[in-house]
């Protein structure tokens, strides 16, 4: 998967507007943000990206949870009806 960090607002060509993280001039780097980023396209498949880079491992982690909890949810409710 490809995540871009770029500068300014332009478009930037074969890269999804939601894998770009912008910063501006005179910002610090937003660690934070591109991990997220980096977790949300990697998906299911970040854990053993996550388990290599520590820096990963709390955004990886929250999507797993978050998909398996929305995935439960879907058994749960269609097991109701």
């Amino acid at each position: 998967p490809i995540v871009a960090v770029a500068s300014g607002d332009g478009p930037l060509p074969f890269v999804l507007e939601t894998d770009v993280v912008r910063i501006h001039g005179g910002e610090a780097l937003p660690i934070d943000e591109i991990v997220a980023v980096v977790a949300a396209r990697l998906g299911d498949e970040g854990a053993p990206l996550a388990a290599r880079l520590p820096v990963l491992r709390r955004a990886v982690c929250d999507r797993i949870v978050a998909s398996f909890a929305r995935k439960n949810g879907i058994v749960g409710a269609a097991m109701v009806y």
